[in-house]
């Protein structure tokens, strides 16, 4: 039989309670968060499933909306919203309950600066931290040792969609690369001038458009934000988070890049001569092959430890189904000439010819003499017949 205690106690005990009402105040301000915010909070449970269910269920069918108030208010207070739906009962509408105005004697942040030449539209996309639908454009990223306190980092992607492709055009490409605390890194803004053949024209159509860069950046995390425009013509940008390592470790591993004998021949805006030889095509973001493609795969294995030389290097691909089937393993061969003491280039090869249409995860593996356990970096890729 429960009995309550009486308030006597409390008073006369009060440390008896403090980590009680702590946690209360804890699981009070997790929950605080998740409402404020739009979110869910599942506490006060051992079982998470049905929790889990609801966060899966939010995650995958939802619309995200913004808007700019009509008047900014700079007062300090708190001003709130409410987001209403012309259909109720179709859609469950989660949102904040509001915003705090800056107070009017408050600073504003500082406006980032902007590559020299970006087009209005592309500005403001920069300036977003959300992709910007038109243009389809995909990314993709591996960072490599560089000199001195910057390391080398190779961005590229494809563009796809509604292209301008009849007669003269212009294909504009822009981005910055943000720090964690909103401040440019770095960024650059190029126009490219285009007047395609007919057939080349169709094959950009079905291909779309590649490019491939490099940029230096120090260790840390970042955000980069690029933005392909056509004067004219549609836009469309991709925001994605980007890692660049220390490379600090007695033995570490680059990025990878993907190349394959069909991503070879597509268009390319801007490439890169040292990285399409090492690789034996240009790198792609294209992770999506055929069955009678090849798909080369290139890294870097970097060594702080003087006692380690080439031949105590070995690198491995291996190709696995979603469930860790090993369908696969290649070994990698010296690609790439020494340029340093403890670097080497190593290419990987996969013939897809007998590798049955799926989802699989592409890893490259390095080993040493010196160290017990490989390091490893790892790409989704999907083969079609």
């Amino acid at each position: 039989m429960n009995q309550q205690l009486p308030l006597a106690v409390y008073y006369e005990h009060p440390e008896w309670f403090r980590p009680l009402f702590a946690e209360m105040d804890r699981r009070s301000a997790l929950q605080v968060v998740a409402e404020d915010t739009g979110g869910l909070s599942v506490i006060g449970t051992n079982n998470f499933a049905a929790g889990f269910q609801n966060i899966v269920r939010d995650n995958s069918t939802y619309y995200v909306l913004g808007y700019a108030p009509a008047k900014e208010y700079r007062d300090g207070k708190f001003h709130g919203v409410q987001v209403r739906v012309k259909r109720p009962g179709l859609f469950t509408v989660r949102s904040r309950k509001g915003y705090t105005a800056p107070a009017s004697d408050s600073r504003t942040a500082p406006t980032p600066a902007l590559p020299e030449g970006v087009s209005v539209a592309a500005r403001d996309a920069l300036r977003m931290p959300l992709p910007v639908r038109g243009l389809n454009v995909s990314l993709f990223s591996a960072s490599f040792r560089g000199t001195d306190r910057d390391q080398s980092v190779v961005i590229g992607g494809q563009i796809s969609g509604d292209l301008r492709l009849d007669g003269k055009q212009d294909v504009a490409l822009s981005y910055q690369v943000f720090t964690q605390d909103n401040h440019v890194q770095t960024g650059e803004h190029k126009t490219f001038a285009i007047d395609l053949q007919p057939e080349t024209r169709a094959r950009v159509a079905a291909t779309g458009l590649h490019f491939v860069d490099r940029i230096q950046l120090p260790p840390g995390q970042y955000e980069i934000r690029y933005v392909v425009d056509q004067p004219g013509g549609a836009l469309g940008s991709v925001v994605a988070p980007l890692v660049v390592p220390k490379f600090d470790e007695p033995l570490a591993l680059s990025g990878v890049l993907l190349a394959s004998a069909d991503t070879a021949a597509r268009l390319m805006l801007r490439n890169d001569a040292e990285l399409a030889d090492q690789l034996r095509g240009n790198p792609t973001s294209v992770r999506t092959f055929s069955t009678d493609d090849l798909v080369n795969a290139y890294a870097e294995v970097y060594s702080n430890d003087d006692r380690l030389s080439a031949d105590d290097v070995t690198v491995t691909g291996i190709l696995t189904t979603t469930d860790g089937k090993e369908i696969a393993r290649e070994q990698g061969s010296r690609r790439a000439p020494e340029p340093a003491r403890g670097r080497w280039g190593f290419l990987v090869e996969f013939e897809l010819a007998d590798v049955p249409a799926g989802n699989y995860t592409l890893t490259i593996e390095a080993s040493s003499t010196r160290r017990k356990e490989p390091i490893r970096r790892s790409l989704p890729i999907v083969v079609e017949k």
